[in-house]
């Protein structure tokens, strides 16, 4: 077995004699500093990543997505509007309105348990049509909010009076990392009438796009990642400096002490 101190003297002398190791070590030490540089580099790069916050899109391609539960309400700095009686129909089902969980009088907020309620494509047109009982207020506006959710965003979609109003909905679901999923209802008014009939509403509440957007709080680029990184580039600078010199080998003899002193024989003396 040869000694750490002849593997020394092997790689001084190589140096002196040897020009395949010469090029051997030129290689070597070349393909070093750039795996040393690459580890530098992409550890730098995991650190400033690891100040922001990563997150993940996937894309669900839904065939039926559950209504949320909603309400309506009337605007707190119009005191005189009360809702009339409201008539929702969806599916050929005619839907029963309640007070608002939050124990706002049924005058002023009317709300729609929809569990277990699922829009398809073939099935996606809730309409609501309402008007006011009482309305001495100039302004005449109905809010739209989404209940029963762990929605965060927009609290309030504000309405004019119309005849055929649509609010159109999109699903975001929002996993932020160790907390339980977020439901971020996206909504779009759109006015497809032009008329507007006193103090009537007509509304169609549609989901917009069965593709649900799910955003996952992940590591954008992390310790180990960069060390993966590091590790394949390393190895894949061994793989060339094999291959370059399986070519330096065609032109000039491995005879080198250094290299091959793992395959040297055992020396023996004779015993007189």
């Amino acid at each position: 077995m040869v000694s750490p101190k002849q593997k020394f003297a092997f790689f001084v002398d190589d140096l002196k004699t040897s020009w395949y190791f010469r090029v051997w070590f030129s290689i070597w030490f070349v393909l070093a500093i750039l795996s040393f540089s690459c580890l530098i580099i992409l550890g730098s790069r995991s650190t400033e990543a690891a100040k922001h916050e990563g997150w993940r899109l996937w894309i669900e391609h839904a065939d039926k997505i559950e209504y949320p539960s909603f309400c309506f309400r009337t605007s707190l700095d119009e005191t005189s509007n009360e809702i009339g009686n409201i008539y929702c129909q969806w599916n050929g089902i005619i839907l029963q309105a309640v007070q608002c969980e939050d124990g706002t009088p049924r005058a002023r907020c009317v709300q729609l348990n929809m569990a277990g309620d699922y829009a398809t494509k073939d099935n996606n047109n809730l309409v609501c049509s309402f008007g006011f009982n009482v309305s001495a207020d100039p302004d005449k506006i109905i809010g739209f909010e989404i209940v029963k959710a762990r929605e965060f965003g927009v609290a309030f979609t504000w309405i004019q009076p119309n005849s055929n109003a649509w609010i159109l909905l999109s699903k975001y679901i929002i996993k932020p990392d160790g907390e339980d999923e977020r439901v971020l209802w996206g909504r779009q008014l759109v006015y497809h009438s032009t008329v507007q009939v006193g103090d009537f509403f007509q509304v169609s509440i549609l989901i917009d796009t069965f593709r649900v957007f799910h955003y996952v709080e992940s590591d954008y680029y992390n310790g180990w990642m960069a060390l993966g990184d590091v590790g394949g580039f390393a190895f894949f600078m061994y793989i060339l400096h094999t291959i370059v010199m399986f070519t330096v080998g065609v032109f000039l003899e491995n005879n080198s002490k250094f290299l091959n002193s793992g395959d040297s024989p055992a020396e023996y003396q004779q015993i007189k």
